[in-house]
């Protein structure tokens, strides 16, 4: 150390500035450089941070509210059970169906049932294919005649029923006898619910 300093002492005042412009150059690149690199480093992720947080926070209304209009949709409307076991489910459907229609005084209906699968790409398609499922629609025509009032309780308390997966299709046609309108109107529902059907595995 010392002979450094003798050497150092000995140079002449433009050599001294040199040498502490290569100490600075080197204390730079080699400890000012990298602390500088990682500052930026973790400025940019803070950033990336306070964004997604900016994100949300302008997102938190929409999802509040998108949670009420749901909460909303299930307190008029009622909510939807899971597509169910393919044997238990179509029984308990009709029951639900027959016990509406006889609680509203409906007689002399016709009903055509008839199941077809869920097709398309939705999610619920896709993951009952990855369990060897597909999912199979029951629906029920349901035609019978009735005066308005009674027809609306009929569908309200269809659409409340879990059960009732969907109401695809509703038709009303005003009942006329010798060409005079009446009161009374033809109606055809159309409702569904939806069931669970284990593929069979190929042999």
């Amino acid at each position: 150390m010392a002979g450094v300093l003798s050497w150092y002492r000995g140079l002449a005042r433009p050599m001294r500035w040199l040498v502490w412009l290569v100490v600075g150059v080197v204390a730079y690149f080699g400890v000012i450089e990298p602390m500088l690199d990682r500052y930026n480093k973790y400025r940019n992720l803070g950033d990336v941070n306070l964004a997604d947080l900016e994100r949300y926070e302008g997102a938190r209304d929409l999802i509040k509210r998108s949670g009420d209009v749901a909460l909303l949709g299930v307190a008029q409307f009622g909510g939807v059970e899971a597509p169910g076991d393919s044997v238990a489910r179509p029984l308990a459907f009709d029951k639900v169906v027959s016990d509406i229609l006889k609680k509203h005084g409906i007689a002399g209906e016709t009903i055509t049932t008839r199941t077809v699968p869920l097709t398309g790409s939705s999610p619920l398609v896709k993951k009952a294919a990855a369990n060897n499922e597909r999912i199979d629609r029951i629906t029920k025509v349901l035609e019978f005649q009735v005066d308005p009032e009674r027809l609306v309780d009929v569908l309200a308390d269809l659409e409340q029923s879990p059960l009732v997966t969907t109401i695809s299709n509703v038709q009303v046609r005003q009942v006329e006898v010798r060409g005079q309108p009446q009161r009374a109107v033809n109606a055809s529902i159309t409702v569904e619910t939806w069931v669970r059907v284990k593929k069979e595995k190929p042999r």
